[in-house]
């Protein structure tokens, strides 16, 4: 199922969001970015960016 995010939240609100999905085995790509959390790289760019916005 795609669900698409609305725009203009803030970086940590939506890596808190992408974080809670992934404690419930959901998985976050991305439509607009290369952001896909079911693969190797997909992962580290989204720790890189969750580190980036602490």
């Amino acid at each position: 199922m795609t669900t698409p995010a609305r725009r203009g939240r803030s970086l940590s609100h939506l890596l808190a969001i992408v974080t809670s999905l992934k404690h419930n085995r959901v998985v976050f790509c991305s439509m607009t970015e290369n952001l896909d959390t079911t693969t190797r790289s997909g992962e580290f760019l989204f720790q890189v960016r969750r580190a980036r916005a602490v």
